[in-house]
């Protein structure tokens, strides 16, 4: 076991290079020479290479620290870096205090539904109608839609996922 565990360790630190990224697929950092992308700040003498690569777009608690990107339940997306690609990239906000914003990476969107229709009609109960497409139930001073019944509704839209632990190289 001992021997697995070194051989990964020594596997995950081939080839990186300060400030990568990696998915790590455990909960435990593999060595030192990894951080938790958890949003924490860090001296920039201490961690002064990897403080050379990112600065403060990640945001910093004060003069002498920087913070490091928060991870943790997000999504990682592309930067737009001056493309369409990203209609709101204008808007993104920074991750936390002095952190960048815009279409500059290290900024932060939340989550958004985007702008979508339904067709809405009204059926008596067992009517039998035989109607396809989307069901509203009036529940008084509001429209209930259910594309699928079957379907969770929930907080958020997102794609089935796993988590991971998100390390940064130091």
């Amino acid at each position: 076991h001992l021997a697995t565990q070194q051989s990964i360790k020594a596997y995950v630190d081939t080839g990186s290079l300060t400030g990568e990224i990696k998915a790590y697929a455990s909960a435990t950092l593999p060595n030192s020479t990894w951080l938790e992308c958890n949003g924490a700040s860090y001296s920039r003498s201490t961690y002064a290479a990897l403080f050379a690569v990112i600065g403060t777009v990640y945001g910093t608690a004060s003069g002498t620290t920087f913070s490091i990107p928060d991870m943790r339940g997000k999504f990682v997306r592309g930067w737009s870096n001056g493309t369409t690609n990203d209609p709101d990239r204008a808007t993104r906000t920074a991750q936390s205090t002095g952190g960048a914003t815009g279409d500059n990476v290290g900024s932060i969107q939340g989550d958004e539904v985007g702008d979508h229709g339904h067709q809405l009609w009204t059926e008596a109960a067992g009517s039998g109608t035989g109607r396809s497409g989307v069901r509203a139930t009036n529940t008084g001073s509001s429209v209930d839609t259910h594309e699928n019944a079957s379907a969770p509704i929930g907080p958020e839209t997102r794609p089935i996922n796993v988590s991971v632990m998100y390390i940064i190289k130091t």
